[in-house]
């Protein structure tokens, strides 16, 4: 069983105390043998001085007093040494090889030189090849230094007193270190099946586990560890289903979005784009990572993005790019330390057309304005010029300005109820409407048109034909479309009007058997002003705003509406409605 960080670090601290305790003891005892030991060669030093009654050690010294130096050095086992003031070895008792050498450098004698009172040291001596201990003491005569004594032993007894000392610790530290090993194993036996429940609990909130319980029962010291790991587990889940559901609606909302984002690396790679993007610039899937200048619609646009990436300015274009208009827009970001370029790409193909109609629409209200009122003014200008003098051309003229005023007045009234329907103005009342009711009165307002061509109008109906919706407005639908069929139906033809009703909806199906509109044509028939070649139309009077108003009018009431065709064999219109509620 191994031990867990705790009790190793108790182990530690333990050992690193005892081991403080051994150095400072082994100190301090060493100190105070050193110490007694010093003090004693001072006093065997001082003997030795008075012994020898030596006056001036400046100078060789007597036989006697050298012969009895020795016999003082037999009896001791020290070795005596005499130093000149200068520092020279005089005698020494034990070898003739270093006298006349100059000693001042060795530290005892350095020490009593430099003024002290005693001098010593502890090495190997290079003569005698052994450790000794050295005592140097000053020889003073009035204040004079005279010269030095020094004492020499060997060292091994006091050092076999110091080790013996070493081994005692090192065998009390050896025990303490035992004990305290065995203490910690038990503890640690005790504390790791806890610390397997936690390894458990941990384990699996690096996993995203969070269904086990990890308390502890019992009162020890990580039960409070478990508590805050089963709190921990909790809020880790709690923050980890927030973050994907996050990210997962993120993603989400990436893929209905209906702009385009493309990130581009500082390496110049593509590193995301969304299924917009993808579809505009014609990625795949293996296409990310690529370099993204090879997939941007034209070299303006790969500048500017490379100026991005150098002044991390934003740029701001438009661009026409496979039948679509783009505003495409460019800025950096950084993303862990390094800078992107976030592209994005709006579709703005639907304002750019609405500029473009809007241009044609002026156009061609100018120009189907201009038409009537230059008739009328040439016209009049004719009869002022003196054709009014003559009645048959004055009474052709005075017709033709009347019914250009009439197609004037027709084609004002047309714009006006267009302007009116595209900004939402007029009544919104919600009341019920009898489309049976409806279609009746509108067969009535056309008798006479319908009897004039000889036009049948048959009338079939599945269900009631209610629903609850803005009464003028369907109305209006209804009228025009009718009136396109009476218009575009040649003599002794035909049309149908069908209702058909289901659950939330009813729909009306207007056909006849007229003149048709060309497969060409059949996708600008709701276009403002727009009309079938006048060649085929010149007999029937019209503004080319009638389909666009109905589809405006179908918009607002929320339906749908559909035109089918075929040239010389008539056409189909059908509007559906919602039902509605009753309000």
């Amino acid at each position: 069983m191994k031990l867990n960080k705790k009790m190793i670090t108790v182990i530690i601290m333990a050992i690193i105390l005892v081991i403080a305790g051994y150095f400072f003891s082994n100190r301090y005892v060493t100190k105070q043998l050193f110490s007694q030991h010093r003090k004693e060669m001072i006093d065997e030093a001082n003997v030795i001085l008075y012994a020898t009654d030596i006056t001036d050690w400046s100078t060789d010294i007597s036989v006697e007093q050298k012969q009895l130096i020795k016999e003082i050095s037999n009896q001791n086992s020290q070795r005596i040494s005499v130093v000149s003031p200068e520092g020279t070895m005089i005698f020494d008792s034990e070898s003739d090889s270093e006298i006349g050498n100059n000693m001042s450098h060795r530290p005892e004698i350095k020490e009593v030189l430099s003024g002290d009172k005693v001098g010593s040291d502890i090495r190997m001596s290079a003569t005698l090849k052994e450790s000794y201990y050295y005592i140097a003491i000053p020889v003073m005569s009035d204040g004079k230094l005279m010269g030095i004594l020094r004492l020499s032993e060997k060292a091994s007894g006091f050092v076999d007193n110091i080790n013996q000392f070493k081994k005692l610790i090192m065998a009390l530290l050896i025990a303490f270190m035992v004990i305290v090993f065995l203490l910690g194993w038990n503890v640690n036996s005790i504390q790791k099946r806890r610390e397997l429940v936690l390894t458990k609990a941990l384990t699996g909130i690096k996993k995203g586990e969070y269904t086990d319980k990890y308390l502890l029962t019992d009162n020890g010291e990580l039960s409070q560890l478990g508590l805050t790991v089963r709190s921990l587990a909790d809020e880790l889940e709690k923050q980890t289903q927030d973050f994907n559901l996050s990210e997962q609606r993120f993603e989400e909302l990436l893929n209905v979005l209906s702009l385009g984002v493309v990130v581009i690396s500082q390496d110049r790679q593509i590193v995301m784009a969304n299924p917009f993007a993808s579809h505009v610039l014609g990625l795949e899937g293996q296409d990310l990572g690529k370099d993204y200048h090879h997939y941007l619609p034209g070299v303006d646009l790969y500048e500017q993005v490379e100026a991005t990436f150098e002044t991390n300015q934003s740029f701001s274009t438009k661009k026409e790019w496979q039948q679509h208009w783009y505003k495409i827009k460019g800025n950096t970001i950084l993303n862990d330390h390094q800078k992107q370029v976030v592209i994005l790409f709006y579709d703005v193909t639907d304002e750019e057309n609405l500029l473009v109609h809007q241009s044609d629409f002026i156009g061609n209200v100018s120009h189907e304005l201009k038409t009537p009122v230059t008739a009328i003014k040439g016209f009049s200008e004719s009869l002022l010029d003196g054709a009014k003098d003559q009645p048959e051309v004055a009474e052709d003229f005075i017709q033709i300005i009347n019914q250009q005023s009439i197609r004037l007045e027709n084609l004002i009234t047309d714009i006006l109820e267009l302007s009116k329907v595209s900004s939402e103005t007029g009544d919104k009342l919600v009341q019920p409407v009898d489309l049976r009711k409806t279609l009746n009165d509108l067969k009535q307002q056309y008798e006479l048109e319908l009897a004039k061509k000889d036009l049948t109008l048959e009338f079939e109906s599945v269900g009631k034909g209610l629903i609850f919706s803005q009464e003028q407005l369907v109305y209006q639908v209804l009228d025009n479309i009718l009136s396109n069929s009476v218009k575009y139906t040649d003599e002794g033809g035909l049309i149908k009007v069908m209702i058909n009703e289901s659950s939330d909806e009813v729909g009306v199906q207007i056909s006849d058997n007229g003149r048709g509109i060309p497969e060409a044509d059949l996708s600008r028939v709701f276009e403002r002003f727009y009309r079938v070649d006048k060649a085929r139309t010149s007999d029937i009077k019209g503004t080319g705003l009638g389909l666009s108003i109905v589809k405006e009018l179908v918009e607002t009431l929320q339906g749908e509406i559909k035109l089918t065709s075929q040239e010389n064999k008539g056409t189909t219109v059908t509007v559906t409605l919602p039902k509605g509620v009753d309000q």
